[in-house]
């Protein structure tokens, strides 16, 4: 483990370069071979780090109970401050180690070992009331002087907020809180957060694990038994403080006397928000401070560990003689800052507060305005086909919708960003509905045209991009930010029983009120959604922003992509495969149609939601393959190529139906793959904008495939398989002749090309090994670090830049480089 020729029996296993992760793999092998003998915990490890001392401990009796405290400093020191520290969900008391060493002489950390947590140990996990109070009653027992408490991430703020309330309770005076990495979440009631819940339980372990690798966390290294065990140690520890929370929450308890000091990484997605968020503290202490690590993510206690010792032994005492300037302006190149700090009283609240009611109203006028304008995207290409009977007619429609809503995708960004988002909902929803009445009108008085048709679907496409960002951009503006990932997960899960629903619905209504009916509910749907709108007031706090503009995202996602062979070869596989999987989705409508009706096309169009929904669920349930994830894709993608050939072998609804089941299937299964791999590769702060070229590039070659390829396969093949066509008696003799088997052919042929490309991105070495020809990205306090660096090196270049002959003069026998810095 150590990589060391030889190791003797009274080394430091710390001292040789022993880490925490390394003292789990230790304490795992130990449990495998101590069969019998007295267990170790990865603490024994640490109190006993040579294998003389950890010999004598295992041969010695076991003493029962052990404690819960564990000093990381050196014992026996006067310490004029100590510090409890709580690690973060499933993380052992060893995480602190860092932080140990960077603190003053005079200050001293204890490290708290949940039980339940060590690999080493066949403990059970304490329930949390019970264990706040053992580590409160230690606290009382050990510590004496000065305290201050720590905690990190979920379980780690939870546990240290409730030990705070109950040391306070019995008289244990605190001199701060602080909490790292995260603020009070909850969990909101009723029916479709319970639903949300009973879904993300569902979700894998692996998922998790390629979360963690992405944010500074690699379990890649432990046993995949033992890793299993800390990531569900991980997500029961995440429940149960959500638990805490929610209860807190609801019963305001009474605040403590010390003051809550939140720490955050600047580009942690788990603390966004932070500059209005820390107020959320405001239920828990009436003094709050926060402190900003600059470019740190999300577990800057390993990383950052000298700016954090600084920050948690110079904090309080600064908000306490309320003397904060030296901290919260310290110049461009300090790594960390006070960033704010207030009593409460002394802010006036915002008078339109956010709640789950008010986001309910706008969420629900939204899915019913968006719901219309699905049905009408539904039954639109049907009722054009039907009347036109043109593939060309019908490419040329997809082209537009898509191309429409991508292009405006960057200039909606940059609106949104810098306008109110109520009034571009209200503006995109008016207008919505506005080309919607007009395509009514146009629809009642028998005048429209293939021309209107064109104009108005780009018209909407364009209000929808504005609608669907503004809104997303807005959820977390109306709900309380405590609740906003279940607010984000009711959103989707509407929208996908919606999505599951539609066709039937939609297939219905055509046969009932027709396309006319349809677009005047739709329309009925945008009022409804306006009057929401007009009706509800937005609370005057920070909404959604992105780290970047789109069009920047885009531009820097190509400049880091394009850097290595392997991402490249990527973009480029999944651009040409989308050339000849674009005509397998525009076609499904002429397909069907050739052989059935309405409801037949509602029946393989639900198959395929159901198909996308299936292979989503199985995607968060298995988490994807540990190992050769590009191999998984390439896997996937051949299913999608089984798709296209069921498709196009058999004029049937069963037929037709299972193959868009199994293509939707395996089209989200390789989505989830993929996403898993920007995860593992790419740093975390760099995902978007990863995603986001991904998506430009490989949707730019769509509408090739909708209004070049659909048509002219169409219109080569259908005479071919016509009765005594050039292809009835080869081709036609095992998929049948007729009207539609042309297109059945163009499905065939087209699974046979996107088979072809596949089997070409896996003769490519570099594609076909991407997990091991790409490394694993570094951590992304790591990347955060060098991103900070390159950029005080752009200002310090620029500064001397600035600086005249005379300054350059004076500066002779300075430190310049302080002294640029200053300026």
């Amino acid at each position: 483990m150590l990589n060391l020729p030889a190791v003797g029996i009274d080394d430091d296993f710390f001292d040789l370069g022993g880490h925490s992760l390394l003292a789990t793999q230790v304490v795992a092998r130990i449990r495998k071979v101590n069969d019998g003998g007295r267990p170790v915990g990865v603490m024994d490890l640490f109190t006993h780090r040579t294998i003389r001392d950890l010999a004598a401990f295992m041969a010695s009796a076991d003493t029962g109970q052990r404690r819960l405290l564990y000093e990381l400093t050196k014992p026996g020191r006067a310490a004029a401050l100590t510090y409890v520290c709580v690690p973060y969900g499933g993380g052992s008391a060893i995480v602190y180690q860092p932080l140990a060493d960077a603190l003053p002489d005079d200050h001293a950390l204890f490290s708290v070992a949940i039980p339940g947590h060590d690999v080493g140990l066949d403990e059970a996990a304490l329930p949390f009331d019970e264990l706040t109070t053992r580590i409160a009653d230690e606290i009382r027992e050990r510590v004496t002087g000065p305290l201050a408490l720590y905690g990190h991430c979920g379980v780690g703020s939870a546990i240290t907020a409730e030990v705070a309330r109950k040391l306070e309770a019995a008289d244990r005076a605190i001199e701060a809180v602080y909490i790292g990495a995260m603020f009070p979440f909850a969990r909101p009631k009723g029916p479709f957060a319970a639903a949300r819940t009973k879904v993300e339980k569902l979700r894998s372990n692996r998922h998790y694990a390629s979360w963690l690798k992405s944010m500074g966390v690699d379990t890649d290294e432990i046993d995949p038994e033992q890793a299993d065990r800390i990531i569900s140690n991980m997500r029961a520890d995440s429940r149960a403080a959500e638990d805490y929370f929610t209860d807190l929450l609801d019963r305001r308890a009474e605040k403590l006397r010390a003051p809550v000091i939140s720490i955050v990484g600047s580009q942690d997605p788990v603390t966004d928000y932070y500059a209005e968020r820390y107020a959320e503290w405001q239920f828990l202490s009436d003094t709050l401070g926060l402190v900003v690590l600059d470019e740190a993510g999300h577990f800057f206690l390993k990383y950052r560990a000298d700016e954090l010792a600084e920050i948690v032994s110079r904090t309080h005492p600064a908000i306490a003689a309320e003397d904060t300037a030296e901290l919260s302006d310290r110049g461009e190149d300090a790594p960390w800052d006070l960033r704010d700090w207030q009593r409460v009283g002394t802010r006036e609240a915002s008078t339109v507060r956010p709640s789950m009611g008010r986001f309910l109203a706008v969420a629900l006028g939204q899915l019913i305005a968006t719901t219309g304008a699905a049905l009408t995207a539904f039954a639109l290409p049907i009722w054009l086909y039907t009347r036109t009977g043109s593939v060309t007619d019908l490419g040329l429609l997809w082209a537009l919708a898509l191309l429409c809503g991508v292009i405006m995708l960057p200039i909606a960004g940059g609106v949104i960003d810098r306008v109110d988002r109520r009034r571009v909902m209200l503006a995109a929803s008016t207008a919505s509905g506005a080309v919607q009445l007009t395509l009514a009108g146009l629809l009642w008085t028998e005048s429209i045209q293939l021309w209107h048709i064109y104009i108005l679907v780009s018209l909407s496409q364009v209000a929808a991009s504005f609608q669907r960002l503004a809104f997303q951009s807005a959820v977390p503006q109306l709900v309380p930010k405590r609740y906003l990932g279940h607010a984000m997960g009711i959103a989707q899960l509407s929208s996908g029983f919606a999505l599951l629903l539609m066709p039937i619905l939609a297939a219905g209504l055509l046969a009932q009120i027709g396309l006319r009916g349809i677009v005047l509910i739709d329309v009925a749907g945008y009022v409804l959604a306006i009057a929401t709108l007009l009706l509800v007031r937005f609370p005057d706090l920070l909404g959604w922003r992105p780290r970047e503009p789109l069009a920047t995202a885009i531009l820097n996602g190509l400049r880091y992509s394009w850097r290595h062979r392997g991402f490249r070869l990527m973009l480029g596989y999944f651009a040409l495969g989308n050339v000849f999987l674009a005509p397998a989705l525009v076609l499904t409508t002429p397909l069907v149609l050739a052989f059935g009706d309405i409801a037949d096309v509602a029946t393989v169009a639900l198959a395929e939601a159901v198909g996308a929904l299936t292979g989503g669920l199985a995607m968060a349930v298995w988490g994807g393959p540990r190992k050769r994830r590009m191999i998984g894709v390439l896997c996937f993608n051949l299913g999608t190529a089984a798709g296209c050939l069921a498709i196009g072998v058999h004029p049937s609804v069963v037929a037709v139906g299972a193959g868009v089941f199994l293509m939707a299937m395996s089209m989200a299964l390789a989505q989830g793959v993929y996403s898993t791999i920007v995860q593992v590769k790419v740093p975390q702060r760099f995902h978007g904008r990863v995603f986001a070229i991904n998506q430009t590039l490989s949707w730019s070659t769509l509408p090739i495939g909708f209004a070049l390829l659909a048509p002219l396969a169409t219109a080569a093949f259908e005479p071919m398989l016509a009765p005594g066509g050039a292809l009835a008696d080869t081709v036609g003799s095992v998929i049948g002749t007729g009207e539609g088997r042309g297109i059945g052919f163009a499905y065939v042929v087209f699974g046979v090309l996107l088979a072809v490309v596949t089997a070409g991105g896996w003769a490519v070495r570099t594609l076909r090994r991407f997990d091991t020809e790409v490394p694993d990205s570094l951590p992304d306090d790591l990347v955060g670090a060098q991103e900070r660096a390159n950029r005080l090196a752009r200002h310090r270049s620029v500064t001397m830049t600035d600086l005249s002959p005379e300054d350059d003069a004076a500066g002779q026998g300075r430190d310049t480089e302080s002294e640029v810095v200053v300026r």
